[in-house]
């Protein structure tokens, strides 16, 4: 019996053991569950955004601390109230759509609206609702409210900004285009763009750069305007571009990355330069023509003094020269008949019978090569003279020609073997500096012969008059070595020169293009290579005086 009773009391207090441990463990899990809803309610209480509960009639069930701090109400006081009564008066249709969408669907439910708080400031918001069970099996909608007051203002001022944008670029006087970033597809331009190229918006938007970028370019400048990116700009300093009517205008590109509502873009900015290139290239020729004026101004006074010192001796020859004739003349009855009587006999190293008919012949020749030197010596003179007058007259090319030609004849006959003048008669004069227009030959001439390779290649000068416009030309055409079209483009460019390593500046074509300008004429060139180069010099024929 007692040990039944041992048992029994036992057995009563393992049971006992037992069930302090599971209610040990029963307020642990409570208190882990207490924990765990405090955390929770933490959470809810205090998350970024407001969370409330409503059920299909938009009353308020349920509300957690930010939600009832953005509406400016109390908690308390917002449980049981109609919800739409918080909304913007404008907005009530707006959140009954809402609640009626909710009740339709199974899934998330998102409106944005404006709310009316207490605190009287209206508030952007979105809200994103989700159905689900209470705890009486009612279904409710809890919602997420996003205060999307600042994204709104954000996006406001975007709009603002992109606005302010679009008027700027409709009313920049600079022309200005709009690519898809990354690409060279034009996404917009300005009316900037359309009056300087001369094609319309929509052929832009269609046609793109192909229509203002020359062919030779165009891969180029389409991979320049891909590589734009935020943080990397373009900057070309020059380009050639082309416009409807065919003409080409030189303009200056910066370009840039900017960000609009629909992403980034790149912004091209476009300056006509042309006018600009055109004074910086009309202050080179000027500053060509000083540099030339220097060298003739020191080149007069070199010639001056090299003149003085061959006039000199050259007086002297033409001087005796007559007298050796005049006295070989004289002599010359005395050895006749001493020739006659005792035959031929020496003279100079040859025979009397010979020297009788050289001797006048060399006399003349020193004369004629005596006036010869004189007349180039004038030349020379003539054309290094500075013309500060720079008096026009009225002038014969022809004479301008002949002139120039004597100035060169010595660089002419050891450059070839075939030259040739071929003068048209009757031409009218020209009105000009003599000076200038000389020196213009001069130039074409000294181009002509640098380019002949060999004595058999030719070179000959034309004048003529042209039938259609009546203007004097001159052609200087040589059988040289030619220009490509790249060369041909740039010869009259200051400073430009295939002949640098040879002392050449660059400057001759350059001034000889100004000076016909200054003339009222123009200077063109065709060339081929291998064939040679053909110089043409037109002026206009000078008015008789019934004009």
């Amino acid at each position: 019996m007692n040990d039944e009773l041992r048992r029994l009391n036992e057995d009563l207090r393992v049971h006992q053991e037992e069930l302090e441990n599971q209610n040990r463990e029963l307020r642990e899990i409570q208190a882990q569950l207490e924990a765990s809803r405090d955390r929770y309610a933490d959470l809810y209480d205090f998350a970024p955004v407001g969370y409330v509960n409503f059920d299909g009639r938009g009353r308020v069930r349920d509300i957690n601390l930010t939600g009832a701090a953005l509406l400016g109400v109390v908690r308390s006081r917002l449980v049981g109230m109609m919800f739409h009564s918080l909304v913007d008066a404008g907005d009530r249709p707006a959140f009954l759509r809402h609640i009626h969408r909710c009740k339709s669907g199974t899934g998330k439910t998102a409106t944005g609206i404006r709310l009316a708080p207490a605190t009287g400031k209206p508030i952007d918001v979105e809200l994103q609702s989700v159905p689900f069970r209470g705890d009486g099996g009612e279904t409710l909608y809890r919602t997420a409210i996003i205060d999307v007051t600042e994204r709104k203002r954000a996006e406001e001022m975007l709009r603002s900004s992109e606005e302010l944008f679009h008027q700027l670029f409709e009313q920049n006087e600079e022309p200005l285009f709009l690519f898809r970033s990354g690409t060279c597809d034009v996404v917009d331009v300005n009316p900037a763009a359309e009056r300087l190229y001369g094609h319309s918006r929509e052929n832009l938007l269609r046609d793109g750069i192909r229509l203002f970028v020359p062919e030779e370019e165009r891969q180029g400048f389409a991979l320049a305007i891909a590589s734009i990116r935020p943080g990397s700009a373009l900057s070309l300093a020059l380009a050639e571009h082309l416009r409807r009517e065919g003409g080409r205008v030189t303009v200056s590109i910066r370009g840039m990355s900017v960000r609009l509502a629909g992403g980034h873009v790149s912004y091209l900015s476009i300056r006509d330069i042309t006018a600009r290139v055109r004074m910086e290239e009309e202050a080179k020729i000027q500053h060509a023509q000083l540099i030339q004026a220097n060298r003739m101004a020191a080149l007069g006074t070199i010639v001056s003094g090299v003149a003085h010192e061959v006039n000199n001796p050259n007086n002297l020859i033409m001087f005796n020269a007559p007298m050796v004739l005049s006295a070989w003349e004289d002599v010359r009855p005395v050895l006749e008949a001493h020739f006659r009587e005792r035959g031929d006999f020496p003279l100079l190293g040859f025979t009397y019978s010979e020297m009788r008919e050289v001797v006048p012949r060399l006399a003349a020749g020193i004369s004629d090569a005596s006036a010869r030197i004189k007349a180039i010596v004038a030349n020379l003179k003539d054309f290094a003279r500075q013309d500060k007058s720079r008096r026009h007259v009225p002038l014969q090319v022809n004479e301008l020609v002949r002139a120039a030609v004597h100035i060169l004849y010595h660089e002419i006959i050891k450059a070839t073997h075939r030259f040739e003048m071929q003068f048209a008669e009757g031409l009218p004069p020209v009105t000009g500096s003599a000076q200038e227009l000389q020196q213009v030959v001069v130039n074409l001439l000294n181009n002509a012969l640098q380019a002949l390779p060999s004595g058999g290649c030719g070179l000959k000068v034309t004048t003529r008059r042209n039938p259609d416009t009546g203007d004097v030309e001159v052609e200087v055409a040589d059988e040289g070595t030619g220009m490509s079209p790249e060369v041909l483009s740039r010869i009259t460019e200051p400073f430009f020169s295939t002949h640098l390593d040879s002392g050449g500046l660059g400057l001759g074509l350059s001034i000889s293009r100004t000076i016909l300008k200054e003339h009222g004429g123009s200077l063109s060139f065709e060339s081929e290579v291998g064939k040679g180069t053909r110089a043409f010099v037109r002026l206009p024929a000078a008015k008789s005086a019934g004009e």
